[in-house]
Protein backbone atom coordinates (compact mmCIF):
# COMPACT_ATOMS: atom_id res chain seq x y z
CA UNK A 1 0.00 0.00 0.00
CA UNK A 2 1.58 3.30 -1.03
CA UNK A 3 1.67 6.41 1.13
CA UNK A 4 -1.14 8.26 -0.66
CA UNK A 5 -3.43 5.26 -0.36
CA UNK A 6 -2.68 4.99 3.37
CA UNK A 7 -3.47 8.68 3.85
CA UNK A 8 -6.76 8.27 1.99
CA UNK A 9 -7.64 5.23 4.10
CA UNK A 10 -6.94 7.09 7.33
CA UNK A 11 -9.12 9.98 6.18
CA UNK A 12 -12.01 7.67 5.21
CA UNK A 13 -11.90 5.86 8.54
CA UNK A 14 -11.86 9.17 10.43
CA UNK A 15 -14.84 10.38 8.37
CA UNK A 16 -16.76 7.17 9.00
CA UNK A 17 -16.15 7.37 12.73
CA UNK A 18 -17.15 11.04 12.89
CA UNK A 19 -20.37 10.46 10.93
CA UNK A 20 -21.49 7.33 12.78
CA UNK A 21 -22.01 7.63 16.56
CA UNK A 22 -22.43 3.87 16.86
CA UNK A 23 -19.18 3.18 15.03
CA UNK A 24 -17.40 5.83 17.08
CA UNK A 25 -18.62 4.21 20.28
CA UNK A 26 -17.46 0.77 19.16
CA UNK A 27 -14.09 2.19 18.09
CA UNK A 28 -13.54 3.81 21.46
CA UNK A 29 -14.84 0.98 23.61
CA UNK A 30 -12.55 -1.43 21.78
CA UNK A 31 -9.63 0.58 23.14
CA UNK A 32 -10.87 0.64 26.71
CA UNK A 33 -9.77 -2.88 27.58
CA UNK A 34 -7.74 -4.00 30.53
CA UNK A 35 -6.47 -0.75 31.96
CA UNK A 36 -7.85 -1.55 35.41
CA UNK A 37 -5.24 -3.65 37.17
CA UNK A 38 -3.87 -4.11 40.70
CA UNK A 39 -2.03 -0.94 41.63
CA UNK A 40 1.74 -0.92 42.01
CA UNK A 41 4.14 1.60 43.49
CA UNK A 42 7.08 0.47 41.37
CA UNK A 43 7.75 1.21 37.73
CA UNK A 44 10.62 -0.52 35.94
CA UNK A 45 12.64 0.57 32.92
CA UNK A 46 12.46 -2.10 30.25
CA UNK A 47 8.96 -3.36 31.01
CA UNK A 48 6.48 -2.94 28.18
CA UNK A 49 2.83 -2.24 27.47
CA UNK A 50 0.53 -2.86 24.54
CA UNK A 51 -0.48 0.73 23.98
CA UNK A 52 -3.53 -0.29 21.96
CA UNK A 53 -5.12 -1.94 25.01
CA UNK A 54 -5.44 1.45 26.73
CA UNK A 55 -4.89 4.11 24.05
CA UNK A 56 -6.60 7.31 25.14
CA UNK A 57 -6.96 6.01 28.70
CA UNK A 58 -3.33 5.86 29.77
CA UNK A 59 -4.18 8.30 32.56
CA UNK A 60 -5.98 5.37 34.21
CA UNK A 61 -2.85 3.22 34.04
CA UNK A 62 -0.07 5.74 34.69
CA UNK A 63 -0.43 8.14 37.62
CA UNK A 64 0.23 11.55 36.09
CA UNK A 65 -2.87 13.54 37.15
CA UNK A 66 -4.87 14.10 40.34
CA UNK A 67 -7.09 11.11 41.13
CA UNK A 68 -9.68 10.15 43.72
CA UNK A 69 -7.65 7.13 44.83
CA UNK A 70 -7.41 6.65 48.60
CA UNK A 71 -4.12 4.71 48.38
CA UNK A 72 -0.90 5.76 46.60
CA UNK A 73 -0.18 4.17 43.24
CA UNK A 74 2.18 4.69 40.31
CA UNK A 75 0.98 2.18 37.74
CA UNK A 76 -2.13 0.01 37.50
CA UNK A 77 -2.04 -1.49 34.05
CA UNK A 78 -0.64 -4.85 32.91
CA UNK A 79 2.98 -4.85 31.81
CA UNK A 80 4.99 -7.29 29.72
CA UNK A 81 8.61 -8.45 29.58
CA UNK A 82 9.63 -8.70 25.90
CA UNK A 83 13.27 -7.66 26.37
CA UNK A 84 16.13 -9.72 27.77
CA UNK A 85 19.35 -8.80 29.54
CA UNK A 86 18.17 -5.23 29.87
CA UNK A 87 20.84 -3.00 31.46
CA UNK A 88 18.94 -0.71 33.80
CA UNK A 89 20.22 2.22 35.78
CA UNK A 90 18.10 3.03 38.84
CA UNK A 91 18.70 6.14 40.93
CA UNK A 92 17.28 7.35 44.21
CA UNK A 93 17.30 11.10 43.75
CA UNK A 94 16.02 12.37 47.10
CA UNK A 95 15.54 15.72 45.43
CA UNK A 96 14.56 18.65 47.65
CA UNK A 97 12.18 20.21 45.17
CA UNK A 98 12.17 22.56 42.20
CA UNK A 99 9.74 25.25 41.12
CA UNK A 100 9.07 25.77 37.41
CA UNK A 101 7.31 28.57 35.55
CA UNK A 102 5.89 27.76 32.11
CA UNK A 103 4.53 30.62 30.00
CA UNK A 104 1.76 29.40 27.69
CA UNK A 105 0.20 31.59 25.02
CA UNK A 106 -3.08 29.62 24.90
CA UNK A 107 -4.92 26.44 26.01
CA UNK A 108 -3.08 24.22 23.54
CA UNK A 109 0.28 25.44 24.81
CA UNK A 110 -0.89 24.87 28.40
CA UNK A 111 -1.65 21.24 27.55
CA UNK A 112 1.72 20.91 25.82
CA UNK A 113 3.48 22.36 28.88
CA UNK A 114 1.86 19.87 31.25
CA UNK A 115 3.07 16.98 29.09
CA UNK A 116 6.47 18.46 28.35
CA UNK A 117 8.28 15.66 30.20
CA UNK A 118 6.38 12.85 28.42
CA UNK A 119 7.09 11.25 25.05
CA UNK A 120 5.83 8.15 23.24
CA UNK A 121 7.36 7.00 19.97
CA UNK A 122 4.93 7.39 17.08
CA UNK A 123 2.59 9.78 18.93
CA UNK A 124 3.57 13.41 18.30
CA UNK A 125 0.66 14.76 20.38
CA UNK A 126 1.38 12.59 23.38
CA UNK A 127 -1.60 13.85 25.39
CA UNK A 128 -3.98 12.14 22.96
CA UNK A 129 -2.96 8.77 24.37
CA UNK A 130 -3.95 9.89 27.87
CA UNK A 131 -6.97 12.14 27.49
CA UNK A 132 -9.65 10.54 25.30
CA UNK A 133 -13.09 11.89 26.13
CA UNK A 134 -11.83 15.09 27.72
CA UNK A 135 -14.03 18.09 27.09
CA UNK A 136 -13.48 21.70 28.03
CA UNK A 137 -15.08 21.21 31.47
CA UNK A 138 -12.80 18.30 32.32
CA UNK A 139 -9.65 20.04 31.11
CA UNK A 140 -10.51 23.13 33.15
CA UNK A 141 -11.17 21.02 36.25
CA UNK A 142 -7.85 19.22 36.06
CA UNK A 143 -6.04 22.51 35.48
CA UNK A 144 -7.81 23.96 38.51
CA UNK A 145 -9.29 26.93 36.63
CA UNK A 146 -12.80 28.08 35.78
CA UNK A 147 -14.06 27.05 32.36
CA UNK A 148 -14.61 30.67 31.30
CA UNK A 149 -10.84 31.25 31.35
CA UNK A 150 -10.04 28.26 29.16
CA UNK A 151 -10.27 29.98 25.79
CA UNK A 152 -8.02 31.52 23.17
CA UNK A 153 -8.71 34.93 24.73
CA UNK A 154 -6.39 34.03 27.60
CA UNK A 155 -2.79 33.04 28.15
CA UNK A 156 -1.34 31.28 31.19
CA UNK A 157 1.52 30.77 33.56
CA UNK A 158 1.78 27.20 34.83
CA UNK A 159 3.58 27.08 38.19
CA UNK A 160 4.83 23.63 39.21
CA UNK A 161 6.63 22.27 42.23
CA UNK A 162 8.37 18.99 41.46
CA UNK A 163 10.14 16.63 43.81
CA UNK A 164 12.10 13.99 41.92
CA UNK A 165 12.48 10.92 44.10
CA UNK A 166 13.32 7.93 41.90
CA UNK A 167 14.35 7.41 38.29
CA UNK A 168 15.17 4.52 36.02
CA UNK A 169 16.46 4.25 32.48
CA UNK A 170 18.00 1.77 30.08
CA UNK A 171 21.77 2.06 29.92
CA UNK A 172 24.49 0.65 27.73
CA UNK A 173 25.46 1.25 24.12
CA UNK A 174 23.81 -1.82 22.60
CA UNK A 175 20.15 -1.70 21.70
CA UNK A 176 17.55 -3.97 23.37
CA UNK A 177 17.05 -7.60 22.33
CA UNK A 178 13.95 -9.77 22.42
CA UNK A 179 13.47 -12.59 24.90
CA UNK A 180 13.46 -16.12 23.53
CA UNK A 181 9.66 -16.26 23.76
CA UNK A 182 9.23 -13.00 21.84
CA UNK A 183 11.84 -14.04 19.27
CA UNK A 184 10.05 -17.37 18.73
CA UNK A 185 6.71 -15.57 18.28
CA UNK A 186 8.30 -13.24 15.76
CA UNK A 187 9.59 -16.25 13.85
CA UNK A 188 6.01 -17.27 13.08
CA UNK A 189 5.30 -13.95 11.34
CA UNK A 190 5.86 -13.43 7.65
CA UNK A 191 5.92 -10.09 5.87
CA UNK A 192 2.34 -9.32 4.88
CA UNK A 193 0.87 -11.07 7.96
CA UNK A 194 -0.82 -8.17 9.75
CA UNK A 195 -2.84 -10.38 12.11
CA UNK A 196 0.35 -12.05 13.28
CA UNK A 197 1.89 -8.66 14.12
CA UNK A 198 -1.17 -7.64 16.14
CA UNK A 199 -1.02 -10.92 18.08
CA UNK A 200 2.66 -10.19 18.74
CA UNK A 201 1.72 -6.77 20.17
CA UNK A 202 -0.87 -8.37 22.46
CA UNK A 203 1.61 -10.90 23.86
CA UNK A 204 4.78 -8.81 23.97
CA UNK A 205 3.74 -5.15 23.80
CA UNK A 206 4.31 -2.22 21.49
CA UNK A 207 6.34 0.14 23.67
CA UNK A 208 8.76 -0.25 26.55
CA UNK A 209 9.72 2.15 29.34
CA UNK A 210 13.01 3.70 28.29
CA UNK A 211 13.09 6.28 31.07
CA UNK A 212 10.93 7.40 33.96
CA UNK A 213 11.02 9.63 37.01
CA UNK A 214 8.62 9.40 39.93
CA UNK A 215 8.13 11.85 42.73
CA UNK A 216 5.64 14.44 43.89
CA UNK A 217 3.88 17.22 42.00
CA UNK A 218 1.79 20.28 42.81
CA UNK A 219 0.76 22.90 40.28
CA UNK A 220 -1.27 26.07 39.83
CA UNK A 221 -2.39 27.98 36.75
CA UNK A 222 -2.67 31.77 36.43
CA UNK A 223 -4.68 33.24 33.55
CA UNK A 224 -3.99 36.59 31.83
CA UNK A 225 -5.44 38.58 28.97
CA UNK A 226 -3.31 38.50 25.85
CA UNK A 227 -2.22 42.10 26.37
CA UNK A 228 -1.02 41.43 29.92
CA UNK A 229 0.68 38.22 28.86
CA UNK A 230 2.60 40.02 26.10
CA UNK A 231 3.92 42.45 28.71
CA UNK A 232 5.17 39.46 30.75
CA UNK A 233 6.93 38.03 27.72
CA UNK A 234 8.55 41.42 27.19
CA UNK A 235 9.87 41.31 30.76
CA UNK A 236 11.12 37.77 30.25
CA UNK A 237 13.20 38.94 27.33
CA UNK A 238 15.05 41.18 29.78
CA UNK A 239 15.19 39.10 32.97
CA UNK A 240 14.31 35.56 34.03
CA UNK A 241 11.51 35.12 36.56
CA UNK A 242 13.98 34.46 39.34
CA UNK A 243 15.60 37.83 38.63
CA UNK A 244 12.38 39.84 38.72
CA UNK A 245 12.27 42.39 41.54
CA UNK A 246 10.13 41.02 44.42
CA UNK A 247 7.64 43.85 44.10
CA UNK A 248 7.08 43.13 40.38
CA UNK A 249 6.91 39.37 41.01
CA UNK A 250 4.21 39.84 43.67
CA UNK A 251 2.28 42.18 41.41
CA UNK A 252 2.31 39.79 38.43
CA UNK A 253 0.72 36.99 40.45
CA UNK A 254 -1.69 39.19 42.39
CA UNK A 255 -5.44 39.55 41.69
CA UNK A 256 -4.73 43.10 40.57
CA UNK A 257 -2.86 41.88 37.52
CA UNK A 258 -3.80 38.26 36.83
CA UNK A 259 -7.32 37.76 35.54
CA UNK A 260 -7.70 34.47 37.39
CA UNK A 261 -5.64 32.45 39.86
CA UNK A 262 -6.49 28.78 39.74
CA UNK A 263 -6.64 26.28 42.56
CA UNK A 264 -3.50 24.61 43.85
CA UNK A 265 -3.65 21.06 42.48
CA UNK A 266 -2.00 18.08 44.17
CA UNK A 267 -1.32 15.30 41.68
CA UNK A 268 -1.18 12.58 44.33
CA UNK A 269 -4.39 13.62 46.08
CA UNK A 270 -2.60 12.92 49.37
CA UNK A 271 -4.86 14.19 52.18
CA UNK A 272 -1.87 15.14 54.38
CA UNK A 273 -0.60 17.44 51.61
CA UNK A 274 -4.04 19.01 51.33
CA UNK A 275 -4.08 19.66 55.08
CA UNK A 276 -0.60 21.19 54.89
CA UNK A 277 -1.70 23.36 51.96
CA UNK A 278 -4.63 24.79 53.90
CA UNK A 279 -2.29 25.71 56.74
CA UNK A 280 0.63 27.13 54.79
CA UNK A 281 -0.43 28.36 51.36
CA UNK A 282 -2.96 31.03 52.26
CA UNK A 283 -2.51 34.36 50.48
CA UNK A 284 -4.62 37.46 51.14
CA UNK A 285 -5.08 40.66 49.15
CA UNK A 286 -7.41 42.91 51.12
CA UNK A 287 -10.77 41.07 51.02
CA UNK A 288 -9.56 38.50 48.48
CA UNK A 289 -7.90 35.29 49.71
CA UNK A 290 -6.76 32.12 47.98
CA UNK A 291 -4.07 29.44 48.12
CA UNK A 292 -0.81 30.22 46.38
CA UNK A 293 2.14 27.98 45.52
CA UNK A 294 4.24 31.13 45.45
CA UNK A 295 4.39 31.04 49.26
CA UNK A 296 6.77 28.11 48.79
CA UNK A 297 8.81 30.06 46.23
CA UNK A 298 9.32 32.84 48.75
CA UNK A 299 10.14 30.62 51.77
CA UNK A 300 12.85 27.95 51.66
CA UNK A 301 11.64 26.45 54.93
CA UNK A 302 8.22 25.78 53.39
CA UNK A 303 9.87 24.11 50.41
CA UNK A 304 11.79 21.87 52.80
CA UNK A 305 8.60 20.99 54.71
CA UNK A 306 6.73 20.26 51.51
CA UNK A 307 9.52 18.05 50.17
CA UNK A 308 9.17 15.74 53.18
CA UNK A 309 5.47 15.03 52.50
CA UNK A 310 5.12 15.40 48.73
CA UNK A 311 5.62 11.67 48.20
CA UNK A 312 6.86 9.64 45.25
CA UNK A 313 3.70 8.20 43.72
CA UNK A 314 3.35 10.44 40.67
CA UNK A 315 5.07 9.92 37.33
CA UNK A 316 6.60 13.26 36.41
CA UNK A 317 8.69 12.07 33.47
CA UNK A 318 8.04 9.17 31.10
CA UNK A 319 9.63 8.09 27.83
CA UNK A 320 8.13 5.12 25.98
CA UNK A 321 9.96 3.71 22.96
CA UNK A 322 8.75 1.13 20.47
CA UNK A 323 10.13 -2.40 20.70
CA UNK A 324 10.86 -2.24 16.97
CA UNK A 325 14.66 -1.69 17.39
CA UNK A 326 14.82 -4.99 19.31
CA UNK A 327 13.86 -6.83 16.10
CA UNK A 328 17.14 -7.62 14.36
CA UNK A 329 15.71 -9.10 11.14
CA UNK A 330 15.53 -5.98 8.96
CA UNK A 331 12.69 -7.16 6.72
CA UNK A 332 10.46 -8.11 9.66
CA UNK A 333 11.47 -5.02 11.60
CA UNK A 334 10.30 -2.76 8.77
CA UNK A 335 7.03 -4.69 8.46
CA UNK A 336 6.29 -4.54 12.20
CA UNK A 337 7.16 -0.84 12.24
CA UNK A 338 4.83 -0.17 9.28
CA UNK A 339 1.90 -1.88 11.00
CA UNK A 340 2.59 -0.12 14.30
CA UNK A 341 2.89 3.39 12.85
CA UNK A 342 -0.15 2.97 10.61
CA UNK A 343 -2.24 1.75 13.54
CA UNK A 344 -1.11 4.61 15.75
CA UNK A 345 -2.08 7.10 13.04
CA UNK A 346 -5.51 5.48 12.65
CA UNK A 347 -6.19 5.48 16.37
CA UNK A 348 -5.16 9.10 16.74
CA UNK A 349 -7.59 10.32 14.07
CA UNK A 350 -10.25 8.11 15.62
CA UNK A 351 -10.21 9.96 18.93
Amino acid sequence: MDRSTKSLLIGLIALAIASSPGLALMFRLSKNQGYFHPARLDLEAGEAINIFSSYGYLREGFHILPTNATEPWVIRMPTLKPLKDVPVQNDSLDHKGDIEFEFCSGPKQLLHAYFRHFSIDGIPRVWNSFLIGWDRDTFARFMGIKKHFLSNSYSYVLVRILRREKSGSLSGDEGPSLTDAAFHELGNITVGDEAGVLRFFEKHGTHYVDKYTTGGLMYQVYAYSRKKFNSLINQLSKKTVKNWPPSYFDFVFSPWFSDHSGEVMVASGNSSILDWMHQNLNASFFIYSHHSLLNVYRDDSLMHELATILGEDVIIELKLRTIVPAIKDEEKRLWVEEILMNRLALWEVGI
